[in-house]
């Protein structure tokens, strides 16, 4: 089930019985629309047998991620689907697709996983698809969550004991982003998952779901630790950490007109933009000197020395392994950090 953000190859063991288990739990919980025959279009880099389902009218179709874009949109016309699923980015280009008139598909859910969903992309497909955009939160260590019929991201808790831990190694508070999470898997005997330390970002929300359930309720999907910045501190020589979604806001405020962006951070000293502008006659030079104001000030308030900033309208680069776009990144490594 692992769209693999990491890149590196590993073999997940599920025995039937748990399989079954599985799939009784998320279509027991996972708001599905009202309908008497599901149209189910799964788009995922990778597949399974599993992904290609066809049984007393409902059918459940895999979509390589990897085809080109005609032929996705051929394909999602053939069958119309009424539930769409796939990473953010590419429910990006379907959404363009849809607004130009090329993708003439009405599905009633859109389901998004594999890559982080952020707020601003969020809110451009419900505006693009006209519904709510739910989501399915899996990795190779166990289903840790999925959105319940208010679209809130509830963690699985009877199948996954998640603990959050802070850079301090201590408890993270709900409200505040954490630095680690720890997984076990509550279900798996064929290969236990056993206080399995992830990389993972991500915020526990304070609030309770007005849909009634105890679960706790995860606020936002940050990314990885790999996706935290590191700059070097105004008043001491150890680097500050900067959280990706500090980031990703002082991009987003900067222009309506940025479509889409990516932050690689090349070292502490040095940052890459790049953007692609909704029109190609926009003010530029503007752009350049709002998001650079943000930025600055971003950095200012955290204490940080100003890196450099170079700031490029080209598209964002998918990672060439996993295929998966990541907004922001960093690309070199700590001292402190594994091989």
């Amino acid at each position: 089930m692992s769209s693999g953000t990491s890149g590196n190859k590993g073999i997940v063991i599920t025995s039937p019985q748990e399989e079954k288990y599985l799939q009784a739990a998320f279509f027991a919980r996972f708001p599905f629309p009202l309908t008497l025959k599901l149209r189910w279009a799964f788009i995922l880099r990778v597949s399974t047998p599993a992904f290609n389902v066809s049984k007393f009218g409902q059918k459940l179709i895999y979509i390589n991620q990897l085809s080109p874009i005609e032929s996705i949109i051929k394909q999602l016309e053939q069958l119309k689907p009424n539930i769409l699923s796939a990473p953010p980015s590419m429910l990006q280009l379907l959404a363009k697709e849809v607004r130009t008139g090329n993708l003439t598909i009405n599905p009633k859910r859109i389901i998004s996983y594999a890559e982080v969903l952020s707020q601003d992309v969020e809110k451009e497909l419900e505006e693009a698809f006209g519904v709510d955009i739910f989501q399915i939160y899996q990795c190779s260590e166990g289903p840790i969550g999925m959105s319940c019929k208010h679209g809130n991201l509830h963690i699985n808790e009877d199948l996954i004991y998640v603990q959050t831990i802070d850079i301090d190694g201590n408890p993270t508070p709900p409200g505040k982003p954490c630095y680690k999470m720890i997984v076990t898997d509550l279900n798996k005997r064929s290969q236990p998952i056993i206080r399995f330390e992830l990389d993972d970002l991500i915020v526990i929300s304070e609030s309770s779901c007005k849909c009634g359930s105890s679960f706790r309720l995860i606020e936002r999907i940050l990314g990885r630790t790999d996706d935290l910045f590191w700059l070097q501190g105004i008043n001491s020589l150890d680097l500050q950490h900067v959280f990706p979604d500090y980031i990703r806001r002082a991009i987003i405020t900067s222009s309506d007109e940025i479509e889409d962006y990516q932050v690689i951070q090349k070292s502490p000293t040095k940052i890459i933009v790049r953007l692609v502008l909704r029109n190609p006659n926009s003010d530029k030079e503007n752009i350049i000197s709002n998001l650079r104001r943000n930025l600055i000030n971003l950095f200012i308030k955290l204490k940080c020395i100003e890196p450099k900033i170079n700031i490029l309208f080209q598209k964002p680069e998918k990672n060439q392994i996993s295929d998966k776009l990541i907004r922001i990144k960093r690309d070199f490594k700590l001292n402190f950090e594994k091989n």
